[in-house]
């Protein structure tokens, strides 16, 4: 709704920022990947999970205020979403769904 553009658009641009941040550390990797001892494979590999991580609790952050301006139909609508990807998932790995 034209009330949530203001939410729909930092979401989107906390999105388009973490593709930033990962491509920028992929670059980097990449850029050093035939140089690197084990070691510092393994620790370029830590950063690439310390990158995630981090963009996941911004985009965690902006997706609440969204979230949180949506009606109760769209809530609800979200919140079946995100089950149904958790179930997909769990069965993609061989785990019993959640739920």
């Amino acid at each position: 709704t034209p009330a949530q553009d203001a939410q729909w658009s930092q979401f989107a641009q906390v999105m388009q920022q973490n593709a930033d941040n990962m491509h920028a550390a992929l670059e980097q990797r990449g850029a050093q990947l035939n140089t690197m001892n084990a070691p510092q494979d393994m620790q370029s590999y830590s950063h690439l999970a310390q990158v995630h991580a981090e963009d996941m609790q911004h985009l965690a952050a902006a997706f609440q205020s969204l979230y949180d301006a949506m009606t109760p139909a769209q809530q609800q609508n979200a919140d079946n979403v995100f089950r149904s990807r958790a179930k997909s998932r769990a069965a993609s790995h061989g785990r019993p769904s959640p739920g």
